[in-house]
Order: C-alpha cells, then structure tokens, then sequence
C-alpha cells in the first residue's frame, strides 16, 4: 500500500492521509481550498512526480492526481 498525504497549501494544519487499494486507486473528501497531495511507501520507491498541487473549487468534486512509482535496486 501507497501512504497518500494531502496538505492544505495554506494551512499545513489541516492535513488527511488515506492509502491507496490493490489497484492503486483513493480517494479523500477535503474542503474547497489548495492542496499539496505526496506519497510514499515503506520501499523507498521514488515517485514521479514527488508532489502535485491540486485546486478543489467546489464540494463534491472528483478530482485526479496520479503518480507513477520508480523502485530502484536495493544495496
């Protein structure tokens, strides 16, 4: 499982985490605002891109953010 952070770009205090299913998919209820979504995992992948930032202008709004997962050989 993917850890999915989305922090209020304006309010760090207002943070929601969720992870992602077996297909790579989630999904978080956040108020209007802008919004800083990362992820990570416990594999150490490096994730493309390392962040995005989203705008949710109304409630109820499907919104899409995807990343792709880099894993890397471990040493």
């Amino acid at each position: 499982d993917v850890l999915v952070t989305i922090v209020n770009f304006f309010d760090s205090s207002k943070k929601y985490t969720t992870t992602t299913d077996a297909n790579g998919g989630y999904g978080v209820n956040v108020p209007v605002g802008l919004y800083q979504i990362m992820v990570s995992d416990n594999k150490h992948t490096f994730f493309v891109p390392p962040l995005r930032v989203e705008r949710v202008n109304t409630a109820n709004t499907h919104r899409t953010a995807n990343f792709e997962g880099l894993a890397f050989p471990s040493f």
